[in-house]
């Protein structure tokens, strides 16, 4: 009796892709997680991401033409220009060595966008990351209520080089898997807005609405906990964008001009923030130089990041707008920018700059097939990130920036719908979620 190959074709390929997406869950859990567990020395991120690159190799071929979204294939494309062009400004490196460490960082950031744009193939794909992703902020909850609870870390700070009154408010503050608490609170907020876009998005056919409630309460408590000031500073410029564009959205078309409206949003939002926190001349004194208006802790650590903005300011000029290069702006000022968007225009100059036009391009466009309140969150975020990038030192490092800022990506410009599905079985199986 003759087998017909096309009935079994469609089994075998499901099978390969159950596989791949157990070893996806694997990658997204290890990106949060794989600084900290290593086998024999070697961090499981790294294993991890082999086991997918061959997946992905096997399953749906290498390079940008595996890709059928043109949008994601420009990603790609992109994404090999910004590593072709990093190795150029070798020319202007000071440190060899430290070119090298933040060239990885920057080919293995390449390497997680690469692997999710290649997989996501229809919003369920696109739903299962993000389930992922919810996985990973249930574990960073748990582990973040012990440290509260019990005082204990996995991660060791050095209680010898702060002063007793940080020792004690960070005692019972959460690390989590992250060795600085403003990567955690950083963390906690990205996962936190995805999980927002999941629940949104699937708001009508959703179970368990309270459950996500919960965790999300649970995160934003221990965002507070953190202490990270431009995470806690995003939550209501946050609130404030998803309504300012959810009423954008629902008289006119988003275009360019959005730009110009909600960076004279964001701006209003931070002057009104900072006259809050602080007198008109605590801000003059941070300008002078002058610490006549000390008005809290917070003071030199101001004045101390404004000094290194304008440090790796004055060495990207002397380069001519082409970048410092990977890592060279922490040996302009000895320590890492503590600001995203500055950090990648001062190290990657125009490609930088194009790189950060795209996000903010975000907001520029109007979906139709996305839900109102899910465009607007998703048009909210380059501005938001304005301030969330302050907080951390590693925002450029740590990978779940950049399953973030993926998904977000994804989730714009995909060529798929809630109600879309693909027609051919053995391109793509399509899985409940």
């Amino acid at each position: 009796m003759q087998v017909n190959s096309q009935n079994i074709q469609p089994e075998r390929y499901k099978g390969h892709q159950s596989i791949y997406r157990n070893v996806m869950l694997l990658f997204i859990i290890s990106l949060g997680l794989g600084d900290y567990f290593k086998i024999f020395s070697v961090r499981i991120l790294y294993l991890v991401t082999l086991a997918l690159i061959i997946l992905s190799v096997n399953n749906l071929g290498i390079g940008s033409g595996s890709v059928s979204n043109a949008k994601y294939r420009k990603m790609i494309k992109f994404g090999f220009f910004w590593l072709i062009y990093s190795v150029i400004t070798l020319v202007f490196a000071v440190d060899f060595s430290l070119w090298i460490h933040q060239y990885k960082t920057l080919l293995l950031n390449f390497l997680v966008v690469y692997l999710m744009v290649k997989y996501i193939k229809s919003v369920n794909d696109w739903m299962w990351i993000a389930k992922c992703v919810i996985f990973l902020l249930v574990v960073m909850v748990i582990v973040g209520f012990w440290e509260i609870c019990t005082g204990n870390h996995i991660h060791f700070f050095d209680s010898m080089s702060v002063s007793p009154r940080t020792v004690e408010l960070l005692q019972n503050a959460p690390f989590t898997f992250y060795g600085n608490i403003n990567d955690n609170g950083s963390a906690l907020f990205m996962c936190t807005v995805i999980m927002t876009l999941y629940v949104v998005y699937n708001w009508n056919c959703l179970k368990y609405k309270e459950a996500y409630f919960i965790l999300g309460f649970c995160a934003v408590y221990q965002m507070f906990k953190t202490s990270a000031r431009g995470v806690v500073y995003s939550l209501p410029l946050l609130l404030a964008f998803i309504f300012f564009f959810r009423i954008l959205l629902k008289f006119k078309r988003s275009h360019s001009r959005n730009l110009y409206i909600g960076i004279i949003v964001a701006i209003i939002y931070m002057i009104l923030l900072a006259l809050m926190l602080h007198s008109p001349g605590y801000y003059l004194s941070l300008l002078k130089g002058k610490s006549e208006y000390v008005s809290s802790g917070n003071y030199d650590s101001d004045l101390f990041r404004l000094g290194l903005i304008w440090n790796s300011f004055l060495s990207f000029i002397h380069t001519l707008g082409l970048g410092l290069g990977p890592g060279q702006s922490i040996i302009v000022d000895g320590i890492n920018l503590h600001n995203f968007y500055f950090e990648v225009l001062f190290e990657y100059g125009f490609v930088g700059g194009y790189f950060i036009y795209q996000i903010f391009k975000l907001s520029f466009i109007k979906k139709t097939t996305l839900a109102k309140n899910v465009d607007a969150m998703i048009m909210s975020m380059p501005y938001v990130l304005i301030l969330l990038g302050l907080s951390s030192s590693h925002f450029f490092s740590i990978k779940i920036t950049w399953v973030f800022l993926t998904l977000l990506f994804c989730l714009k410009y995909g060529d798929f719908d809630k109600n879309k599905v693909v027609a051919n079985e053995n391109e793509r199986i399509l899985y409940d979620i």
